[in-house]
């Protein structure tokens, strides 16, 4: 707890905490698993040039379903666009989730 590293009363940091606006959370960061925005242009330009969701994929090196649920999420074959698509992932990323 961290007013028993403190030695002080759990009012006492109360106080201080509430005066200057609490502790800060923890910055976001992109997990290492999620698609960044260059494969997600990949993704743009290959739907463009017509190839298949399995297509798509294969030349990403990630599963069919990742590439067809992120394609559908975002616009779908005709209305996909890396740059909204990343913007909308990390909007969608927030915690807690409700």
């Amino acid at each position: 707890m961290l007013w028993a590293r403190l030695a002080k009363e759990h009012r006492s940091v109360r106080g201080i905490l509430a005066q200057t606006g609490g502790i800060r959370p923890p910055e976001r960061h992109r997990s290492r698993l999620a698609l960044t925005l260059a494969v997600r242009e990949e993704i743009s330009r290959a739907l463009v040039i017509g190839h298949s969701t399995r297509a798509i994929a294969a030349r990403i090196g990630r599963a069919p379903s990742t590439v067809g649920r992120e394609i559908e999420r975002n616009g779908g074959r005709a209305g996909y666009r890396a740059n909204q698509a990343d913007i909308s992932a990390w909007d969608r990323a927030h915690r807690p989730k409700r």
